[in-house]
């Protein structure tokens, strides 16, 4: 493997944190160069930047960024971190999810210019109340205008497609745009086609 990461938590100056550490090898490094991060932001400074863009804009919608951290040598990226304050309570939605709660939250986001790129399960967090907040920002885009067409379309199919039995009528309904209900079926079965490619081909007994 390449690049290798993994996660810790702990608790510094009465804070507890969620830190999620990388580190790439050579080759990963080199490629890293061929995709603009030599001498330019890396994946954890993406990240940290734009937690800290969407809590400016829309409060506590993602966990405070607290830190980042680069080990460059000769300016390729080797190792680095991103720490966010932990969110006590909270795990990936699962099939207990409101659609009402989903669709709302993310109307609210789209409205606000931000896509996720990677809105699935595994990257949005609930706490026992039902707060909803996104995690995993480092295909997040922000633009000065409204999320619509097909990065509306593909956020709403990621949700489809990881979170068993949501109801997508209800979730269109919610989001306030039932018309995008085609587009949001082509992007299902391509993001469906994307999870069977990267599982790999089913295992055959005989």
């Amino acid at each position: 493997m390449s690049r290798s990461s993994n996660t810790v938590a702990l608790r510094l100056a009465g804070v507890d944190l969620h830190v999620k550490r990388y580190r790439y090898s050579r080759r990963q490094a080199f490629r890293g160069c061929l995709r603009n991060t030599f001498l330019g932001p890396s994946r954890v400074r993406a990240e940290f930047e734009m937690a800290r863009r969407l809590r400016g804009r829309l409060g506590d919608v993602t966990p405070a960024a607290a830190a980042f951290g680069e080990e460059r040598r000769a300016g390729f990226l080797r190792r680095a971190f991103f720490a966010t304050e932990t969110i006590a309570d909270a795990a990936p939605v699962g099939s207990e999810a409101s659609a009402h709660a989903l669709g709302s939250f993310l109307r609210r986001l789209h409205a606000a210019g931000f896509s996720h790129g990677r809105l699935y399960a595994r990257n949005l967090l609930a706490t026992p109340d039902g707060t909803l907040r996104i995690v995993d920002l480092d295909r997040t885009t922000f633009r000065l205008r409204p999320v619509r067409g097909p990065r509306a379309a593909r956020d709403l199919a990621h949700l489809l497609v990881s979170i068993e039995g949501l109801d997508g009528a209800a979730l269109l309904d919610a989001y306030g745009a039932p018309s995008l209900a085609t587009e949001v079926e082509r992007a299902r079965v391509a993001a469906t086609a994307g999870l069977a490619r990267r599982s790999g081909p089913p295992h055959v007994t005989t």
